[in-house]
């Protein structure tokens, strides 16, 4: 989102969700467990940030009903396996 504001991006970020959890009853049934919100220690200070385990991406990606996202979903689905844990995350909570 070049160009955009922080403010901006996180309404733009949240919106986006909203809209698919509501395509998805599912997803959003399971969201609580899918997303968790932690606080990450940032050189600007601590940071409450969404993050989700790998598992958790790739299902919020395969909710993502683009067909510009479908080659990201194919690649995906050739690396999904994998052990450990590893967060990433999805948004900045204000």
């Amino acid at each position: 989102m070049t160009g955009t504001s922080p403010q901006a991006s996180r309404g733009i970020f949240k919106d986006y969700i909203k809209k698919m959890k509501m395509r998805d009853p599912e997803l959003s049934k399971g969201w609580g467990q899918i997303v968790t919100p932690l606080t990450i220690h940032t050189p600007g200070g601590p940071q409450k940030v969404n993050c989700a385990p790998r598992e958790g991406v790739f299902r919020i990606i395969q909710a993502i009903p683009s067909p510009k996202a479908e080659p990201f979903k194919r690649w995906m689905a050739q690396g999904t396996s994998g052990t450990g844990v590893c967060l990433f995350p999805l948004s900045i909570m204000s």
